[in-house]
């Protein structure tokens, strides 16, 4: 089985790699084939971007990634208020205030809640404390008791009242 990996250059000029999902892998080839480029997926000196310009095979960069995002999450609020769908306005300001940062943030918070282990997500996160990534976990009461109730001790149950 073929596992594809994305290595680029994170914060702080480091480089690294992340896997990419198989979900991941499929829009990847979907994206490629509605512009017409073959193959469906990149080959190690395929000569066009991951993501493309719209007039050209010119990838662009992560700047223009996170403005097309921004305006996005901007677009989708204007297009709720037209839809009439009553939103908060909290939750119009996280719409206005989405970012790509937001999303990884919300991506290693989710990956917590799915139970995937701390360890994993740090290194997903590629953060280099796991302190960092902990600060991601959000426990509310209910799952306090929830953890807790998990927990079984070897006393016997009580005969007596």
């Amino acid at each position: 089985e073929v596992r594809w990996w994305w290595r680029g250059v994170r914060k702080g000029g480091k480089t690294g790699k992340l896997p990419v999902s198989d979900e991941a892998l499929a829009a990847v080839a979907r994206y490629r084939r509605s512009l017409g480029i073959t193959p469906a997926l990149p080959t190690p000196n395929d000569e066009h971007g991951m993501v493309m310009r719209v007039d050209s095979t010119k990838a662009i960069g992560s700047d223009r990634i996170a403005k097309i995002v921004k305006r996005a999450f901007r677009r989708a609020l204007e297009y709720a208020g037209i839809q009439g769908v009553q939103l908060t306005d909290s939750e119009k300001e996280r719409f206005k205030n989405a970012s790509t940062h937001w999303m990884r943030h919300t991506g290693i918070t989710h990956q917590l809640e799915r139970d995937i282990p701390l360890h994993k997500v740090q290194r997903l996160a590629q953060h280099a404390d796991p302190r960092t990534t902990s600060n991601y976990v959000s426990t509310d009461d209910q799952s306090l008791h929830e953890a807790v109730n998990q927990h079984r001790t070897f006393w016997p149950e009580s005969t007596d009242g």
